[in-house]
């Protein structure tokens, strides 16, 4: 979640902007809240869901709460997964995050998911998932849709 003080800054530039306008770096912080706002509300609906707590071969998943959150992920494993923020957000596509068991504050590999399917399954520098990280993948991927009915984003 976002920092109080950072949440009373986007406040103030949500209300500047009624009576100044807004420069392109005020422009972004704002974009930037917004899609925070969206994806923590997005992925809150999920929570409580069972496969979110899937744990196998000592990996883990996770999802992200803020925009921040995948922009240390994408820094992490250097891919571009920040660029999905305004995706995530609109409910056009869910990312979530892999995790060793041992380390599940680190980023290990991104799963984006579409309408039941894997679009991808990144490590770092784009390295695609083989072997154990693809099959609990696979496996999340199938608790997701068969056990909930769910297909998210579509």
């Amino acid at each position: 979640m976002l920092e109080k003080s950072r949440l009373d800054r986007i406040n103030e530039l949500a209300k500047k902007a009624k009576t100044e306008g807004l420069t392109e770096e005020e422009k972004k912080a704002e974009e930037i809240a917004s899609w925070s706002t969206m994806i923590h509300k997005k992925y809150m609906e999920l929570i409580q869901i069972e496969p979110l707590q899937l744990k196998e071969h000592g990996l883990l998943i996770t999802f992200p709460k803020s925009y921040d959150d995948l922009k240390f992920e994408g820094d992490t494993l250097h891919h571009c997964v920040r660029t999905y923020a305004d995706k995530i957000a609109t409910g056009e596509t869910m990312v979530f995050f892999i995790r060793r068991e041992s380390e599940p504050d680190v980023p290990y590999y991104t799963l984006e998911l579409c309408d039941g399917h894997i679009i991808q399954c990144r490590g770092k520098y784009n390295q695609s998932a083989t072997g154990q990280v693809l099959d609990f993948a696979e496996h999340f991927n199938r608790e997701l849709s068969t056990h909930y009915n769910i297909h998210l984003a579509a």
